[in-house]
C-alpha cells in the first residue's frame, strides 16, 4: 500500500500544477492574439481572399471578397463551397488545377483566370493567386477584379473589329502606313494600283508616285509636308498625280488622317480616283474662250452641273455665294443649300427630283432658298435647265438674288398692318377720349371737387362718404384717359431710335418707382445691360411697368426681382423675374389686351393697360413680349429688341 504524500509533497505538487496552467493560459493568449493579427491582416488587404479547406468549403472570407461576391459572411463562411462562385464552364479547369497543386505545388502556375458569378449573378472576370497553408491541405486564395479591364478590351476589339469592316467595304481606297512603309490596305487599293497585296505592301511608297508633278513640283516634297501636317493632328487633304502599279498615271484626291488601332498611332490616307473630275474640268476649259466673256458678264449668277457637281461658275456666282471660285467647283450642290426648303422639303431630294424633271427637257422656273459661303441663307428665283457643250449634256442653274425685294414685300406688309392698327386704335381713341369720355368726365369732376369743398364735414357722415366715392371714381376715370393717352401715344409721338444704355434706363425707371420700393422692401437686382437703339422715354416706361407689376403682385412674401439681357446674336433678350403669385396659363395672351385685369382694383389697384403699353412700345422696337409663369413661384416677362 502506496504512503500517503506528505503535506509538503502535496503544496509542493500544488504549485507545479498552478505553473503549468499559468504556461498553458500564456500560450492559449499568444495563441488568440496570433489569430487576431492574422484575421485583421486579411480583413484588410486591398485583395479578395478566401481561405478554402480540404472539403472546399469556404472557411473565411474577407470584406473585400464580400463586396466582390456580393453577400456577407454569414451567407459565405462554411455555407459555400469553392465551385458555387466559379462559372460552370470553368469548373472543369479548376478542379484539374487544384489536383495538380496538392499533388505537384510547384508545377501548377502562381495563378490563373477564370469567371465567377456572384450572388447577384453578375458575371466577374478575375485572377486568382493560390498557396497552399504548409502542413495542411487549405489554400488561400487572393482574388483580383479584372472585370472592368476586361469590358474595355472586349469593347476595344469590337470597335477595331467594326473598323476593319468598314476599312473592307469602304468604296474609297485606304492605305494605313507609318514613316517607312504601307502596313494595311483595303480590297479597293488593289482595284485602283492594279496590283495584288503582297506586291503593294512589299513596294516602297515612292513605286506609286512619279518623281515629278505636271507643275514641276517634286512628289516626295508635298507628300512630307501633308504627311507632317497630319502627324501634328490636321485631316489634310490634297490633289497629285498617282503612280499605278503597271506605271500609268492617274489624278488622285489624299486624304491623310493620324488614327489609333491596338494603342499604336497609323497614318491612314483615303486615296480617290478623280481623273473623271479632271478630265471634266480640262474639257470644259478647252471650250471656255467662245462663251466665256458672255458667261462671266452676265449679271445673273450662272452655274453649270455635272452629276450633281458644281463644274463652273460666272463672277456673278462668286459674288453671290461670297466665295472663291475654287470653293465652288467641284463642290456638290447641296452644299450650297440649307437642309429644307422653306415648304419644309429636304433640299437634297427635292432637288433630285427637279433634276429628273429637267432630264426630260423641262425649263423649271422655282422659288429656292441657297447658303453662302459663310453659312447665311437667301432666297432666289432659279432656272433650272440642260444644255450640250462638247457633245457633253449639263444642267444650267440662273440664279437671281430676291432677298431684298422679299424683304421690302415683308416690309411693306409689316407697315401696312401696323398703319392699319395703329389707325384702329387712334380712331377709337379719339371717339372714346373725345365724345364718350372727356367732356363728361370734366363735368363730373368739377361739381363733385365742388360739393367736396364746399360740404366736407356739413352734412352726415353717408353724405361725406358718397362725395368721397365720387371724387375717387372721378379720379379713377382720369387714370384711364391718361393710360389711354400713353397708349395711343407710342407710335404717334415716339423719339427717334438712337443709342440707348439700358443701364441708366433701369436706373432712372427704378428712381420713379423708388417710394414704391421702400414700402415694399423690395429687392431689385440688375445685371450689366446693354446699350442698344431704342427710345429712351419709352425704354423707361417699359421697364417702369414691368418692375413696378414685379412689386404690385408679390403676395405675402418680400418682392425679389432679377432683371437681365442676353445676347442672341441678332437680338438681345431682356427678362425681367419676379416670385410674386404668378399667371395661370390661360391668362397668357389676356394679360396683354389693354383694360384686361385678372384682379379687381381693391386687391390690386391700376387702370389695366400697363402691360398693353409695353406690348406697344416693344412692337414699335420690332420685338416681341411673352409672359412664363407658375402660380404661387413667380413669372418672368420676356421681351427682344433687335440689333
Amino acid at each position: 500500500m502506496a504512503e500517503k504524500p506528505t503535506y509538503d509533497e502535496l503544496v509542493k505538487k500544488i504549485e507545479q500544477l498552478e505553473k503549468k496552467c499559468a504556461e498553458y493560459a500564456t500560450v492559449d493568449d499568444q495563441c488568440h492574439r496570433a489569430k487576431s493579427v492574422y484575421r485583421t491582416f486579411f480583413e484588410n488587404s486591398g485583395a479578395a481572399t478566401i481561405i478554402i479547406e480540404d472539403d472546399g468549403i469556404i472557411s473565411f472570407a474577407n470584406k473585400q471578397f464580400e463586396k466582390l461576391f456580393a453577400a456577407t459572411k454569414n451567407d459565405i463562411e462554411g455555407k459555400l463551397k469553392w465551385r458555387d462562385i466559379v462559372h460552370e464552364d470553368d469548373f472543369e479547369f479548376i478542379r484539374h488545377y487544384h489536383i495538380l497543386r496538392r499533388i505537384d505545388p510547384q508545377a501548377a502556375p502562381e495563378n490563373y483566370e477564370f469567371r465567377m458569378l456572384n450572388k447577384l449573378k453578375e458575371m466577374k472576370y478575375i485572377v486568382n493567386t493560390e498557396s497552399l497553408i504548409p502542413e495542411t491541405q487549405k489554400i488561400i486564395a487572393s482574388l483580383i477584379d479584372l472585370t472592368e479591364r476586361k469590358m474595355a478590351e472586349q469593347s476595344l476589339n469590337e470597335s477595331e473589329a467594326k473598323y476593319r469592316a468598314l476599312f473592307e467595304s469602304a468604296s474609297d481606297t485606304i492605305v494605313l502606313l507609318d514613316r517607312q512603309r504601307m502596313i494595311d490596305c483595303n480590297q479597293k487599293t488593289l482595284e485602283m494600283f492594279r496590283c495584288t497585296r503582297e506586291q503593294l505592301l512589299a513596294s516602297k511608297k515612292e513605286t506609286f508616285w512619279p518623281e515629278f508633278q505636271p507643275d514641276g513640283r517634286r512628289t516626295s516634297d508635298i507628300i512630307e509636308k501633308y504627311f507632317q501636317s497630319a502627324l501634328n493632328g490636321n485631316t489634310t487633304t490634297f490633289e497629285i498625280q498617282r503612280l499605278r502599279y503597271d506605271g500609268s498615271v492617274f489624278d488622285a484626291e489624299t486624304t491623310y488622317t493620324v488614327i489609333t488601332l491596338s494603342g499604336k498611332k497609323y497614318l491612314q490616307a483615303i486615296i480617290r480616283d478623280i481623273t473623271e473630275r479632271k478630265a471634266t474640268e480640262i474639257a470644259l476649259k478647252e471650250g471656255e474662250a467662245k462663251y466665256r466673256t458672255l458667261f462671266e458678264s452676265a449679271i445673273d449668277t450662272i452655274i453649270l452641273i455635272d452629276n450633281e457637281t458644281i463644274v463652273d461658275c460666272n463672277l456673278a456666282a462668286l459674288k453671290m455665294f461670297g466665295a472663291s471660285r475654287e470653293q465652288l467647283v467641284g463642290q456638290k450642290t447641296w452644299t450650297f443649300m440649307p437642309k429644307f426648303q422653306l415648304d419644309g422639303l429636304p433640299s437634297k431630294e427635292t432637288g433630285k427630283e427637279k433634276t429628273r424633271q429637267a432630264i426630260k427637257g423641262e425649263i423649271l422656273f422655282l422659288e429656292w432658298r441657297f447658303l453662302r459661303c459663310n453659312g447665311s441663307e437667301f432666297d432666289a428665283e432659279l432656272t433650272f435647265n440642260t444644255i450640250d457643250l462638247k457633245g457633253k449634256k449639263y444642267f444650267q442653274a440662273i440664279i437671281r438674288d430676291i432677298t431684298e425685294r422679299k424683304q421690302a414685300a415683308e416690309q411693306m406688309k409689316k407697315l401696312t398692318q401696323e398703319l392699319k392698327r395703329s389707325n384702329t386704335d387712334l380712331a377709337q381713341f379719339a371717339y372714346v377720349a373725345s365724345h364718350d369720355l372727356q367732356e363728361p368726365l370734366r363735368m363730373v369732376t368739377s361739381f363733385v371737387q365742388l360739393l367736396q369743398r364746399r360740404y366736407q364735414g356739413k352734412l352726415d357722415k353717408d353724405a361725406d362718404e358718397f362725395i368721397s366715392y365720387a371724387v375717387a371714381g372721378a379720379s379713377q376715370m382720369q387714370k384711364l384717359i391718361n393710360d389711354l393717352l400713353k397708349y395711343s401715344r407710342v407710335d404717334t409721338h415716339g423719339e427717334n431710335m438712337e443709342p440707348t444704355d439700358c443701364n441708366t434706363v433701369v436706373t432712372h425707371a427704378l428712381s420713379n418707382l423708388n417710394k414704391a420700393i421702400e414700402e415694399a422692401k423690395a429687392v431689385v437686382n440688375i445685371d450689366h445691360l446693354p446699350t442698344i437703339q431704342a427710345d429712351y422715354t419709352q425704354l423707361v416706361q417699359l421697364f417702369q411697368n414691368l418692375i413696378s407689376n414685379a412689386i404690385k403682385y408679390h403676395g405675402e412674401k418680400q418682392p425679389e426681382v432679377l432683371i437681365r439681357a442676353t445676347d442672341k446674336g441678332e437680338y438681345w433678350l431682356f427678362s425681367v423675374r419676379d416670385n410674386g403669385i404668378g399667371i395661370k396659363n390661360e391668362y397668357f395672351g389676356k394679360i396683354f389686351v389693354i383694360f384686361q385685369r385678372l384682379h379687381n382694383k381693391d386687391q390690386y389697384p391700376g387702370t389695366g393697360i400697363g402691360l398693353s403699353i409695353c406690348k406697344k412700345i416693344v412692337e414699335r422696337h420690332n420685338g416681341r413680349i411673352w409672359v412664363e409663369s407658375k402660380p404661387g413661384v413667380g413669372s418672368t416677362f420676356y421681351f427682344t429688341i433687335p440689333k
